[in-house]
Formats: structure tokens, C-alpha cells, sequence
């Protein structure tokens, strides 16, 4: 900030971060991406996710500042950079559990797919002939679900992305105020509920049932999220799209955003191998 007045460099280094983290790609990606880029970092050589979650996270960004006379948050009274809407989202971002698109990868769907048997997240691997996968796999067990075929899987949802970004039918949002006090309200109330439990005042199972609610809340409030990536997704020029189709981020954040639940879930592959040995190289959540 200059006298109040947004710098001109800095707002649009702050705006990337923010479009990009709005559109569901990770503070991960987007450090690497800055770096790529050559953007000078505000201390030290290089970009840090931590540095860019303590951005995204920062009162000046939301039009905030202390006022430590009165012990309370009051609003700035510098230019601002982001919309209320947008300074909701970023804080409901930084709050919900990680999604599937801000899960570091190599591949395209490591971490996006779901078996359809176990609804475990599947992961990348490679068999003994070379032949890239997608497998349901734990640490110490092995879902008989079948193997699927990673380049196939790829394609067929990248067209389906695609797709869904050309028929253009722009979700109806929640009030993303409204989603934010929601979040808050039943994050709040787990930490209670949690208290509550270490303190002994109750039981596992009350502790359970009382919470299950909530974390329903929770979930329901990721779901809420996905669907304001996607509309600001589909707000994007295909021109935009094309510049960016390249970059292996953008287009799990397409595939997350764009695809209905059902088409990254899968129900059928390939034959499991007849040994463990037939499959290698595996990375969970690669």
C-alpha cells in the first residue's frame, strides 16, 4: 500500500494468488508457479506455501486491522483488493479441509479418483509391463477392486472437463457470507464438543453422535466451496483456458471443479495382477 492506494506490482502479484487459490489450485502450486515466473518474493529467495497461506490469511488483504485500544477487528480504510464475497471465500478456503485439486500430484487424477467399493481415494502406479494405473491402495491392505488404466482415465475425463467448460451452465452459489458463518459456527462447535470430551463431560459415544452433524456440515460446506470454484472457473475466456490447459494443476482444478461426483468415482478397470508384483512404483496420493 501506498497512502491508502493499492501498489500497482504487488495488487497484481496478490490478485494471481487470489484468483488462482478461488479457482481450488494450492498455496504449493502457486509458490512454485510465482517462482517459475521469477516474482520476487517478499523475503528470502524463493516462495514458500507458507508464506502464501500467511498472505492469503493477512487482515490487510481483508481490509482488516487491529485496533488494540478496543481489543477488536476494524475495517481499513485502504483501497480495496478484494470483494466481500471474495475475502469470505478465501477465509472458507483456508478453513476446509484440503481438497482433492490442492493435493500434490504427477499425474492428473492421483488423488481425485474414488473406488467405488471402499470410496478410498486411488493412486498412481506404474505394473512390471509399464503400463500406467490407478489402484485403491492402503498402507497395509489392498482393495480387490480392479486396476484402471491411467492414460484411458485421463483422456476420457480431460474431454469431459472440457465439455462441461463449453456447455457453460453456471451453478447457482450459496451466499459464500453465509457459507463462511456456517463454517465457522460448526468448526466452533466441534472444538466444544472436543473440550467437552477431554474434559469428561462426555462420553465417546454422545461425543460421536453430537458430532456427526457437524462434520456433515463440514462436508456440505466443501461441496459448497467446489461449486464456487467451478463458477468462477466457467467466468474464465476459453482463450484463458487454452493458455492454461497445459499446466497439469489447472487441469485437476478443471476436472475437480467441473466433474459431477459420478464420473470420479469408478466402478470397473482392469484385472487385478495375479501377484503384488505385478504392480510398482506406486506413490499414495501421487
Amino acid at each position: 500500500m501506498q497512502n491508502g492506494a493499492r501498489h500497482p506490482h504487488e495488487s497484481k502479484v496478490l490478485r494471481r494468488m487470489v484468483d488462482e487459490y478461488l479457482i481450488g489450485i494450492s498455496p504449493t502450486v502457486i509458490a512454485q508457479s510465482l517462482d517459475a515466473d521469477r516474482v520476487p518474493p517478499p523475503r528470502a529467495n524463493r516462495w514458500h506455501a507458507t508464506t502464501i497461506r500467511a498472505i492469503l490469511n493477512s487482515d490487510r488483504l481483508h481490509l482488516q486491522r487491529w485496533d488494540h485500544a478496543d481489543q477488536r477487528p476494524i475495517v481499513g480504510s485502504w483501497e480495496r483488493l478484494l470483494t466481500p464475497d471474495e475475502s469470505a471465500l478465501v477465509h472458507v478456503s483456508l478453513l476446509t479441509p484440503r481438497r482433492d485439486a490442492a493435493r500434490s500430484s504427477r499425474t492428473l487424477l492421483g488423488g481425485i479418483l474414488r473406488c467405488g467399493r471402499c470410496d478410498a481415494r486411488l493412486v498412481a502406479g506404474v505394473t512390471r509391463h509399464g503400463k500406467r494405473i490407478y489402484t485403491c491402495r492402503t498402507a497395509s491392505t489392498r482393495c480387490p477392486s480392479p486396476n484402471v488404466n491411467a492414460d484411458q482415465a485421463d483422456a476420457e475425463r480431460e474431454v469431459a472437463a472440457l465439455d462441461a467448460f463449453a456447455a457453460a451452465q453456471h451453478p447457482d452459489v450459496p451466499c459464500a457470507q453465509d457459507l463462511l458463518r456456517r463454517l465457522r459456527t460448526a468448526r466452533s462447535n466441534i472444538a466444544a464438543l472436543a473440550a467437552a470430551f477431554g474434559a469428561g463431560d462426555l462420553d465417546h459415544a454422545s461425543f460421536l453422535r453430537m458430532r456427526s452433524p457437524l462434520a456433515n456440515e463440514l462436508d456440505h460446506a466443501g461441496r459448497d466451496l467446489t461449486t464456487h470454484n467451478r463458477a468462477r472457473i466457467l467466468m474464465l475466456e476459453p482463450a484463458e483456458v487454452n493458455r492454461r490447459w497445459g499446466a497439469l494443476t489447472f487441469r485437476r482444478a478443471m476436472v475437480c471443479a467441473l466433474l459431477p461426483f459420478d464420473q470420479l468415482t469408478v466402478r470397473s478397470g482392469l484385472p487385478r495382477p495375479s501377484s503384488a508384483q505385478d504392480s510398482g512404483g506406486t506413490t499414495p496420493g501421487a
